[in-house]
C-alpha cells in the first residue's frame, strides 16, 4: 500500500506554504520538479517540528534559488556552487532555513539511494504535495521501515564510504533521536573509521557539536570509542583509559570522565543550587557563536578535565598518586584540540578555563568557607562562567567515589557552591554590570609620558576596587588612580 504524506502533517505554517508555493510556481517556470527530501520528511514522520527544510529539484538549484530569493525577500547564500549545487534562503523575520540542492543522480530515487542513513532517505514531490495537499512517499531504501524499528542504517556501504562524514553524522543521529546504531553501520565503521580524516574538519566539527548537545550522549561516545571514531576527533582521550588514579576515585581516568559527562546529562543543576534554577537553565542556553551553546562545551570540558592526568601522573616516597598541574597543562592541550577543531576563540577560551578552574572547589573546601574577598576574587577571575566551573565541578566530585572522599568533604564543597552562588545573585550582579567610574582619558591626564601599558593595568586596578566595594564613585576612583600611580612612581597629579 503506498504511504501519502500531507501538506498539514509537514507544516501548518502559512507562511512556510507560500513560500512553498511560491518555489513551484518558479519550478513551473523552469519546467523543473521539486521534492521535498531528508530530514524535513523524517521529522514529519516522527511528528517532530522543523525549523530547517530541505528540498531537492532536477532544474538548475542555483538559478531556482536565486529567483526565488528575490521575489521571497529572503537572503541567498551559495552553500555549494560546483560538486553539488546547493543553496540556502534565510529570512530575518523567521528562524526558518529553506536549502534547495540540486538532484545528485538522474532523478530523485536514484538520489536518494544514494544518501546517508535510510531515515534521510525519504521524499515527496511539492506539486502534488501543494495541490491536492497530499503525495506519495517516495522511500526506495526502506526508511520508514527503520522509523518504525527506530533502527539507524546506511542506505548502502558505498553510499557512506563515498562521503566518510556519513560514518560520524550516524553517530550524531544516534544521539539526537537516542537510537543505537544498526549492527552493519558499527561493522563498517570498525573497519573504516580512519576514512573520516578525509572529511573537512569543519564539517567534522560540526557533527560533532550536534552530537555533544544531544540530551544524553555518553552511550554513543563509549560505542563511537568501541569502533575506533572517537580517536579519530580526540585521539588525546586515548592515554586516559587503564590509568589509575588516587584514593579519591572509585574509577580510572577514562571510566571517571564518562561518568562525569553521564552525571552533567543527567542533572546539569545541582541540588545546592536549586534556587537558581532559571538562571542556570539560561546560562545553559547560552550561545557563543552559531550553535554553539554553553551547555555543550562544558560538556567537551568534561570530556577533557582530566586529560593531562597520564602524563602528570607521579609517586610520592609512600605510593600516593599525585597529578600535580593537570588542570594547567590539560586546560592548553584541551586549548589546542578546539583550535584543531577551529570551535573558534570565545569557545576555545571558555572550555580551556573551566578545565583550568576545575579543582578551585577543592582548594576552596579545604579551607572550610572561603572568605567574601576571595570568593569576589574568584568571581572576577572566572567572569559570568564562574557558574560553569560550579557545574563542571559539581559532575566531577560526584563523579569521583573513592574510599578517600567523604561524605562531610563533598557536603562542604556544595556548601561552597552554595555560598559563591548566593553571592553573586545576592551582592555581586549589579556590580557585574556596572559602568566604570573612570576611563583611560582620565588617566592619561595623570601621565606625564603617557604610556600606554600603564593605563590598562590602572583600569584594571581600579575595576577590581570597585567590584570588590573598596570604592564607589567617581571621586575615589580618581584618589585612588592617582595613588597608585605616584606608588608606581609614575606622576599621578591632574593635569
Amino acid at each position: 500500500m503506498v504511504q501519502n504524506l500531507s501538506l498539514s502533517k509537514l507544516t501548518s505554517d502559512t507562511q512556510i506554504q507560500k513560500i512553498l508555493t511560491c518555489i513551484q510556481a518558479q519550478a513551473n517556470i523552469q519546467n523543473a520538479r521539486v521534492y521535498v527530501v531528508g530530514g524535513t520528511v523524517r521529522d514529519a514522520l516522527l511528528r517532530q517540528p522543523t525549523q530547517d527544510w530541505d528540498l531537492a529539484t532536477d532544474g538548475d538549484a542555483l538559478s531556482l534559488g536565486r529567483n526565488c530569493a528575490g521575489i521571497l525577500d529572503a537572503r541567498l547564500v551559495v552553500l555549494d556552487e560546483e560538486r553539488l549545487p546547493t543553496v540556502r534562503l534565510i529570512w530575518r523575520s523567521s528562524s526558518q532555513t529553506l536549502d534547495l540542492a540540486q538532484l545528485r543522480a538522474e532523478d530523485i530515487v536514484e538520489d536518494l539511494k544514494q544518501r546517508d542513513l535510510s531515515i534521510n532517505a525519504m521524499a515527496v514531490e511539492l506539486d502534488p504535495l501543494l495541490n491536492p495537499g497530499y503525495a506519495p512517499l517516495m522511500d526506495p531504501c526502506g526508511g520508514l521501515e527503520d522509523l518504525r524499528a527506530r533502527r539507524l542504517r546506511f542506505t548502502a556501504a558505498a553510499s557512506a564510504l563515498a562521503d566518510p562524514l556519513r560514518m560520524l553524522r550516524a553517530y550524531r543521529f544516534a544521539a539526537t533521536l537516542g537510537w543505537p546504531p544498526d549492527d552493519s553501520v558499527s561493522t563498517l565503521v570498525s573497519s573504516h573509521h580512519s576514512r573520516l580524516r578525509e572529511a573537512a574538519i569543519e564539517r567534522i566539527r560540526d557533527e560533532w557539536c550536534k552530537l555533544l548537545d544531544a540530551s544524553m550522549t555518553t552511550s554513543v561516545i563509549r560505542e563511537m570509542d568501541r569502533v575506533g571514531l572517537l580517536s579519530e576527533i580526540l585521539p588525546e582521550m586515548e592515554c586516559m583509559k587503564g590509568a589509575e588514579q588516587n584514593a579519591f576515585h572509585h574509577l580510572d581516568v577514562w571510566e571517571h570522565t564518562l561518568l562525569a559527562v553521564d552525571i552533567f546529562e543527567r542533572q546539569p543543576i545541582p541540588e545546592s543550587l536549586a534556587d537558581y534554577r532559571q538562571e542556570i537553565r539560561t546560562y545553559l542556553r547560552t550561545k557563543l557563536v552559531y550553535d554553539k551553546r554553553k551547555r555543550m562545551l562544558i560538556k567537551l570540558a568534561l570530556l577533557l578535565h582530566d586529560v593531562a592526568k597520564p602524563l602528570t601522573r607521579s609517586l610520592t616516597p609512600n605510593g600516593r598518586i599525585r597529578f600535580i598541574g593537570h588542570e594547567k597543562l590539560g586546560s592548553e592541550i584541551a586549548k589546542r584540540i578546539c583550535d584543531r577543531l577551529r570551535l573558534g576563540g570565545k569557545a576555545k577560551n571558555l572550555v580551556g578555563l573551566l578545565i583550568y578552574n576545575h579543582l578551585r572547589m577543592m582548594h576552596f573546601a579545604k579551607l572550610g568557607e572561603p572568605s567574601p574577598r576571595a570568593i569576589r576574587r574568584f568571581i572576577r577571575h572566572t567572569g559570568e562562567d564562574w557558574l560553569g566551573v560550579l557545574l563542571l565541578s559539581n559532575a566531577d566530585l560526584h563523579a569521583s567515589q573513592g574510599a578517600a572522599r567523604r561524605t562531610e568533604d563533598t557536603d562542604i564543597t556544595l556548601n561552597v557552591m552554595r555560598t559563591i552562588a548566593d553571592t553573586y545573585y545576592q551582592e555581586l550582579e549589579p556590580l557585574v554590570h556596572q559602568p566604570r567610574l573612570i576611563t583611560g582619558d582620565d588617566l592619561l591626564r595623570m601621565l606625564p609620558e603617557k604610556p600606554g601599558y600603564w593605563v590598562g593595568q590602572t583600569l584594571r586596578r581600579i575595576e577590581d576596587m570597585q567590584f570588590n566595594g573598596e570604592i564607589r564613585n567617581r571621586e575615589e576612583a580618581l584618589k585612588a588612580a592617582r595613588d597608585y600611580l605616584q606608588e608606581l612612581g609614575l606622576g599621578g597629579k591632574q593635569k
